[in-house]
């Protein structure tokens, strides 16, 4: 991942699917939508880094500690956000 990426409506010169308005809203990130990720505290680094992985449809999620350095809200908004993802398998370590 570029460490020049920022979470605007297009990742990497892509729009984001109608389901990233969602997922974006639902993880209360507006307020860091334009930093570049690079600025970012771990915790939002983290988001923003599920957010990008997201945005490209994935059938296959794979995490080392996602939660690792998430406050309890975020962790809470994070597992209800993957516990709703149909079709995509989630593997945790």
């Amino acid at each position: 991942m570029a460490a020049h990426h920022k979470l605007t409506k297009t990742v990497s010169g892509r729009v984001l699917p109608i389901i990233m308005e969602q997922v974006i809203s639902s993880l209360e990130v507006e307020l860091f939508m334009s930093t570049p990720m690079d600025s970012l505290p771990s915790g939002q680094y983290a988001i923003a880094a599920i957010i990008i992985m997201l945005a490209n449809s994935p059938q296959l999620l794979l995490f080392d500690e996602p939660f690792a350095f998430l406050d309890p809200k975020a962790i809470h908004r994070v597992r209800t956000l993957l516990k709703s993802l149909e079709q995509v398998t989630i593997i945790f370590s």
